[in-house]
């Protein structure tokens, strides 16, 4: 408790003095009365103990929230399904309204002639196996994170040796 004389420096409470001074003994410690206090009691009942009231609670009735929520919910959904139908009529009225004419009739296009391939059996000729082992090579170097003339040199040769591939092919 601060004292009277404000020059006074505070003093230390020990553990058995109250830090609310003369004010502790007007309540009542411990129990299902924690912060009443005593002389809110009835002097009738001196053990400390609350009187019974003198009328019975009234309890308040519920209110019917479920249903109230339920509404909400109700109207919010009916509210997002009658959002997206009239986005989907906009949406439909514009895409016809671009278009006044109406499309054209597609006509059946005769299909191209297909390209034979001829396809000869035996090994690939020695050119394209020397393209391939370049282009190994370069994908190396590039994984590898090899970034040099190496690199050049590989990718020039293979260029080569694609055309030769193409060549000997032919």
């Amino acid at each position: 408790m601060a004292s009277e004389h404000p020059d006074e420096a505070p003093k230390r409470l020990s553990s058995d003095e109250s830090l609310w001074g003369n004010q502790e003994s007007r309540r009542k410690r411990g129990g299902p009365a924690f912060g009443v206090r005593v002389d809110e009691l009835p002097p009738e009942e001196p053990s400390g103990t609350l009187a019974r009231p003198s009328r019975p609670l009234e309890v308040p009735e519920p209110r019917p929230r479920r249903r109230r929520l339920l509404r909400v919910d109700l109207l919010i959904a009916v509210a997002a399904v009658a959002l997206l139908l009239v986005g989907f009529l906009l949406g439909a009225a514009v895409t016809r309204a671009g278009t006044r004419e109406p499309r054209p009739v597609t006509q059946t296009v005769a299909s191209p002639p297909s390209t034979s391939i001829v396809v000869r059996p035996g090994p690939p000729p020695p050119e394209c196996l020397v393209a391939m082992e370049r282009a190994d090579a370069a994908i190396a170097y590039l994984v590898g994170q090899i970034r040099d003339q190496r690199l050049s040199d590989t990718i020039q040769e293979f260029v080569e040796s694609r055309r030769a591939c193409q060549a000997a092919v032919r």
